[in-house]
């Protein structure tokens, strides 16, 4: 287990990601590569990992957004990663396509579905309890992967290649 601070984090965990999330983090990776010579563009990327260009155009889209990579228009055209790879996280990359919201927005359920109970204090503190426990995994996610950084991941495959 992975161990950041109070927080355990299993090797494997049940939570799933986009793959506009995992396709995110292997184009930083492709434009961090240390023979990269010239800008990647979109259609180069969605040939390379066999999904539609205007689906990558809207994770480039994002990332570009949160000025992760840069974008220039034209012949030569492309994308370059915007900053260098030790200061760019996985969270970084999470952030910016999934976004830092909570993993739980409270829709109201229990408080419906009990209604007709006479303590309501107790349908609010499990919620709240409920919600806590959320809160604290996100914090925990989000500080670990605050810790790897996009050259940690490019070390890594360069010594496992």
């Amino acid at each position: 287990m992975l161990r950041s601070a109070d927080c355990e984090v299993p090797s494997r965990t049940t939570m799933r990601l986009s793959g506009a999330v995992e396709q995110a983090c292997c184009i930083v990776i492709l434009l961090a590569h240390p023979d990269l010579r010239s800008p990647v563009t979109n259609q180069s990327l969605a040939r390379q990992m066999g999904v539609s260009p205007t689906y990558i155009t809207k994770v480039t889209r994002k990332l570009v957004t949160a000025q992760l990579i840069t974008s220039a228009r034209g012949a030569g055209g492309g994308f370059r990663l915007a900053r260098a790879s030790t200061e760019l996280t996985l969270w970084d990359i999470v952030a910016a396509v999934a976004g830092a919201e909570s993993f739980v927005q409270y829709q109201g359920v229990a408080e419906r579905m009990f209604a007709r109970q006479a303590d309501d204090s107790k349908i609010k503190r499990g919620e709240v309890s409920i919600l806590g426990a959320f809160d604290r995994a996100q914090a925990c996610w989000a500080e670990t992967l605050q810790t790897v950084t996009l050259q940690d991941i490019i070390r890594e495959l360069m010594n496992n290649g």
